[in-house]
């Protein structure tokens, strides 16, 4: 990276990180006690090594206490060590277990421990296999309405057949003319109108119900399904997801979608029409050309399915290319500052260059596959018209000037037609990959519902005290990572503050996001609304989460059920305080004064506002800028450290 020439300091409470560094540094009592290697600190037998034993007995210790619950988990460790007097190497083994207990070096490993694509870092994107499946048709076709989508396919029927009738009419008003008949202009020339008006009017009106009916509406249903769908994602999606992938669905897939495949499946019924009219009108004009019908089908099909699979799968690759691309700007815009500051602009060009470049190779072979296409479907269209001359030219003595006209003049136009049959079938399924990516986004498992279940009987005036009980919770950030908090208990009553304390990596911040529900419960669910929550038994929770289908409805290892019992105290006209200070490491603070950030509504006096940071140490900080409480705040507080 970046700062791989760079000295990188780590302050961390991850012991377990520090056989991975360079050099290390013991702080002791405000001064440098020892530095060295980690090997060369363990050798030495000094407060890092005591410090790294005290660790690996504090480890075994837990490890001993949940051996119910984390049952599973030793026995792919390999065991739990008991001696509590470890040699070095063996307290480096236990302290790089990523699962934080003691491992016995001694006792065999399985070479591959199962792995979870939920716990990695960030999630890969894969790109789908094979065709369209049949859901994507189906999911459009119902965003469009089955409706407006039979509705398309009757409609270019009805126009192709308007345009065959055309010009079955005026072959019979010319061979009228030529026979020497009479017949009245004004009929011939109504009913060419009449016909005319026909082709027209489906013409139309198809090309308005695929572009503008449906494709209108189906890429709004696409796009609120959508939106509502990520709205209602867990945070270990936008986690474990880059913002490229999600903006482009919402850029680059849903510009497909409304802009390109209501115009695919005009393209593709307009061509279909037109292929099956103009075998139609040759084989009725030119019987015998009916038996060259099966081999051209089977021509054609072996040509459309041979580039679908490569098309198909160069858009995928091609969509999947735009992602790093819209995730490098965003980044590059965000941190531009630094950029400069670090002068390796330079850099970020060109890795800016080399991603466009991925991202336009894959379009330029999608391009090169599609003239490649182009090429033979051009050379069997020439056949088709040599076919149809020839048979013309040897079938004459049964075969009229005027019908040979129209069967001419039909078998010059199935060249275009079968082209662009096969390369619009083909864009329809290429741009139909949008449908499937956005639909793989809507299907996506969503958080816990915003309502909890109700109970029918509970009285009209609960609740009537804000209180919140949690019972055995535990919870994880996402599937595949080890527990943040682990079976705690409390109850916080009705109108009590409580103040949440804690190290570093304690589980304050957890704990706060479990409240709001920002992380969901693990082996756990919510118990439902009750007058009186002492007196739910485990065999009611588990009936209540059955009628309501809650899919994070689990029991824990021990056969327990574990639930969070919660009423909304904002109803009863009450609020939840959180009476304490929590530091983030990624403050956020507003353009405008220091007391505008900390007293935005003007309701404390200046004095409370000293007292305020006096109590958290910023005093001296605040007293000591120009302006002191006056100072002003850049945006996102830039100018603090």
């Amino acid at each position: 990276g970046l700062l791989k020439d760079k000295t990188r300091l780590l302050i961390t409470h991850g012991i377990h990180h520090l056989s991975e560094v360079d050099q290390i540094a013991v702080i002791k009592d405000g001064v440098i006690d020892e530095t060295g290697t980690y090997d060369d600190l363990m050798a030495a037998q000094g407060s890092f090594c005591q410090l790294i034993r005290e660790y690996a007995m504090s480890e075994q210790k837990a490890r001993e206490a949940e051996v119910a619950v984390d049952e599973a988990e030793s026995s792919v460790a390999g065991g739990v060590k008991t001696n509590a007097d470890l040699p070095a190497e063996a307290l480096k083994t236990a302290v790089v277990s990523d699962r934080g207990a003691v491992v016995d070096p001694t006792v065999p490993v399985p070479a591959e421990l199962p792995e979870d694509d939920d716990g990695e870092l960030i999630m890969e994107e894969k790109a789908a296999v094979g065709s369209v499946g049949f859901e994507v048709f189906r999911g459009y076709a119902q965003a469009t309405t089955y409706f407006f989508a039979a509705l398309g396919p009757i409609g270019f029927a009805l126009s192709q057949a308007s345009q065959i009738g055309i010009s079955i009419w005026l072959q019979n008003w010319a061979s009228t003319e030529n026979s020497g008949d009479q017949a009245s202009v004004g009929t011939l020339l109504g009913v060419y109108a009449a016909l005319v008006a026909m082709y027209i009017l489906c013409d139309m009106g198809v090309n308005l119900i695929i572009l503008v009916s449906g494709g209108i509406r189906a890429a709004r249903i696409l796009h609120r399904n959508l939106l509502q769908t990520v709205m209602r994602l867990p945070m270990s999606f936008f986690d474990t997801t880059p913002v490229g992938r999600i903006v482009n669905r919402f850029s680059s897939d849903m510009d497909n979608v409304d802009e390109l495949v209501p115009f695919n499946f005009s393209d593709f019924y307009f061509f279909l029409s037109s292929v099956i009219g103009t075998l139609v009108v040759i084989s009725f004009s030119v019987p015998i050309f009916m038996a060259l019908i099966p081999f051209l089908i089977v021509i054609y099909l072996i040509l459309q399915v041979y580039y679908i699979r490569s098309s198909r799968a160069l858009k995928r690759l091609h969509s999947i290319s735009k992602s790093p691309l819209y995730q490098h700007f965003g980044e590059t815009l965000t941190g531009v500052s630094t950029i400069r500051a670090m002068r390796v602009h330079h850099q970020f060009i060109l890795d800016n260059a080399v991603r466009s470049d991925r991202s336009s190779n894959a379009f330029f072979v999608f391009t090169i596959a599609a003239r490649w296409l182009s090429v033979r479907l051009e050379l069997l269209g020439s056949i088709i018209v040599l076919a149809t001359s020839l048979l013309a030219v040897l079938g004459r003595e049964k075969l009229g000037p005027s019908m040979a006209g129209l069967a001419l003049s039909y078998a010059l136009n199935v060249t275009f037609s079968i082209t662009y049959l096969v390369t619009s079938f083909t864009d329809l399924q290429n741009q139909l990959v949008s449908v499937e990516r956005i639909q793989e986004y809507t299907a996506k498992k969503q958080e816990a519902p915003l309502d909890m279940p109700r109970d029918e009987h509970l009285p009209e005036s609960w609740p009537s005290s804000g209180k919140i009980v949690f019972k055995q919770y535990s919870t994880r950030y996402r599937q595949g990572m080890d527990l943040v908090i682990k079976k705690i208990s409390f109850e916080v009553q009705p109108s009590e503050k409580v103040g949440i304390v804690g190290r570093t990596g304690a589980g304050k911040s957890s704990l706060t996001l479990a409240l709001f529900r920002i992380i969901e419960a693990a082996n756990s669910h919510w118990a439902k609304a009750s007058d009186n929550a002492a007196a739910d038994s485990d065999a009611e929770l588990r009936t209540i989460a059955s009628l309501h289908g809650d899919p994070t409805t689990t029991t824990n290892n021990t056969g327990e059920v574990s639930a969070l019992d919660t009423v909304s105290v904002e109803e009863d006209g009450g609020s939840i305080e959180i009476d304490g200070v929590d530091i983030s490491t990624d403050p956020t603070l507003f353009a405008g004064t220091v007391r505008d950030n900390l007293d935005p509504f003007n309701q404390a006096t200046d004095a409370e506002v000293w007292e305020a940071l006096e109590r958290a140490h910023l005093k001296t900080y605040i007293a000591s800028m120009p302006g002191g409480l006056s100072y002003e705040v850049s945006q996102n507080g830039d100018n603090f450290s």
